[in-house]
């Protein structure tokens, strides 16, 4: 490798340990192993570079849990994957997330250990290959009331690990929430079997968590989507577990769907629009037997709501079922879904256009456009971005991949085999990169070519060449480009990675959302490579600047390059 590429920065020490390889996978036209133990292995979830499923090798499903590195398919974790949390009963219904602070994972389930109090909720922090210091090593229990607790939701905000579930200890189904620290201690002010969030009459299911960054207020906020009685509701969380307060936010939540149909199959995204946080929902209503689609803006802190409802799809025709937003960034936002006018099953796509706060505007763009119409049944697109699907075309389900970052547009098979593949997952990756270069995207799925070990799980990469094909190469970058910031939001130092084709001249300032000079971050000439760019948070006079939002800004040989930076509060 070039010596004056980048060798060593914080972030990347760590995201070394996390994808050191001790089994080797390997990319391949076929797909690459990532368990085929005795059993049946399956349901595997994603949260880039872990991947998880739950194994029956020894009987009872359990969580197993590996890394696989996106660029090469080495496995960082043992082969056949890491036991996570040994015990003697079932554990299913898996939630993972991986901390962009640190490289960890976290891993929450649900699981009847014949305490007495029926199902509970579990969650285990991994790092480096094993329970994070003060873990349990098979898991801490972080919801032990009686009744069942079930379909636990996961996001992080570090410190923070904010896990959600449906809570049944009242009879009815609630929604519960608990917040741990990277220590596994539940934060100050949370109950030790979580906080009732939302306790309404008949039962609350939880759809959807997300997280959000707030920039009027400066703070993580988090949304929280759910049915109930036929219903499609929406509240937003604050940090301390409190839920929005006022006309507009009743603590019953606001219903988003109407109320005379029956509701489902919700989807939500996050979308900045003008330094606005905001947020997309999707839903089904049954209107007489046939589906129908609707969509509403939510703006994440309270302000600026946009009180209207939008059909999607104005076909007759359509039959629309699985709901997934694609894309919402600035003053557009893409929704795919899965449509049964014509068979089985295909994609289709619809574009929004998003309110301004100068006009308000909110409205469907350039109507609905078939993604993928082919024979058989396409469906099952995976989160975010409905990059890959299960599709059965030639009589066998398989794993497709329709993809446009690519040298050149990618559709088709991406482990084109004889047996069957199902329930494909993949995530966006969760450390900084560079978004001229990202790591190539990785699904993984429940496959059946071993007879003797059959279900397994398997993985494929989308590689500068399409599925199987190598991201890893030695050359210096042909072009400038710049990494988003890591980690964001932050409370402190932030790092970027700056890479140059040539030797250039670097002028990179800090500015707030005014454009005004905070702080001079880097003013002078750089060789070719891969070069650290670090930021403290502080400004030209030492001080630590206000929460808030800011920008890594600059030009680099000739070319003006730009990042968002996150400053959150302590």
């Amino acid at each position: 490798m070039n010596a004056c590429r980048l060798k060593a920065t914080s972030v990347l020490l760590v995201l070394a340990a996390v994808l050191a390889p001790r089994a080797h996978a390997a990319w391949s036209p076929t797909g690459a192993p990532v368990c085929v133990a005795p059993g049946a292995q399956h349901d595997p979830v994603t949260s880039s570079p872990y991947v998880a499923w739950l194994d029956e090798r020894d009987g009872v499903p359990q969580v197993y849990v590996t890394s696989i590195s996106p660029w090469t398919g080495d496995l960082g974790l043992p082969v056949n994957g890491l036991h996570a949390a040994p015990s003697a009963t079932a554990q299913d219904q898996l939630a993972l997330a991986t901390s962009s602070w640190d490289g960890s994972v976290f891993i929450a389930w649900s699981e009847d250990r014949g305490l007495g109090t029926g199902r509970d909720i579990y969650v285990l922090r991994l790092l480096g290959g094993a329970a994070a210091p003060g873990w349990p090593a098979n898991g801490l229990r972080v919801c032990g009331a009686p009744g069942d607790q079930t379909h636990p939701r996961l996001v992080l905000d570090h410190p923070h690990a904010i896990i959600a579930w449906d809570d049944a200890r009242g009879g009815d189904t609630d929604l519960f929430a608990q917040d741990v620290d990277d220590s596994g201690t539940s934060m100050p002010g949370w109950p030790a079997d979580g906080r009732a969030l939302v306790t309404n009459p008949g039962a609350d299911h939880f759809e959807r968590l997300l997280r959000f960054y707030d920039y009027y207020a400066g703070v993580d906020r988090f949304v929280l989507l759910w049915s109930n009685s036929r219903r499609i509701l929406t509240q937003v969380m604050q940090a301390d577990g409190s839920l929005f307060a006022g006309p507009d936010w009743p603590a019953t939540g606001r219903v988003v769907s109407d109320s005379a149909y029956v509701a489902s199959a919700p989807a939500v995204i996050d979308a900045i629009v003008q330094f606005d946080s905001r947020y997309l929902v999707a839903w089904l209503e049954d209107h007489g037997g046939v589906p129908q689609m609707f969509c509403q803006i939510e703006s994440v802190s309270g302000y600026n709501w946009f009180p209207k409802t939008l059909p999607v799809d104005s076909d007759p025709d359509a039959r629309p079922s699985r709901l997934i937003w694609t894309y919402a960034q600035q003053d557009e936002g893409r929704l795919l879904w899965q449509d049964r006018r014509a068979d089985a099953g295909d994609l289709y796509e619809s574009f929004i256009r998003l309110p301004l706060p100068s006009n308000g505007a909110f409205f469907f763009d350039e109507g609905t456009a078939p993604r993928i119409v082919n024979p058989g049944l396409q469906g099952d697109a995976t989160e975010p971005a409905g990059t890959f699907w299960t599709d059965d075309r030639s009589g066998v389900p398989q794993i497709f991949s329709w993809y446009v970052n690519l040298s050149a547009p990618y559709e088709g098979a991406v482990a084109p085999t004889g047996a069957a593949q199902t329930q494909p997952s993949s995530s966006t990756y969760a450390f900084g990169y560079i978004p001229e270069d990202p790591p190539p995207p990785v699904v993984v799925w429940t496959d059946m070519r071993n007879p003797a070990t059959a279900p397994d799980i398997y993985a494929q990469n989308l590689g500068p060449g399409g599925p199987g094909q190598s991201g890893v190469g030695d050359h210096l970058p042909t072009r400038v480009s710049l990494s988003n910031a890591i980690p964001t939001p932050t409370r402190g130092t932030v790092t970027f990675t700056l890479r140059l084709p040539a030797e250039s001249d670097v002028m990179l300032d800090i500015t707030d959302v005014t454009g005004r000079r905070v702080h001079s971050a880097l003013h002078q000439r750089m060789g070719a490579g891969d070069h650290a760019v670090r930021w403290n948070g502080l400004d030209e006079a030492g001080r630590r600047v206000a929460p808030g939002l800011y920008w890594l800004h600059g030009r680099a040989g000739g070319e003006v390059i730009s990042r968002r930076i996150v400053v959150i509060s302590d």
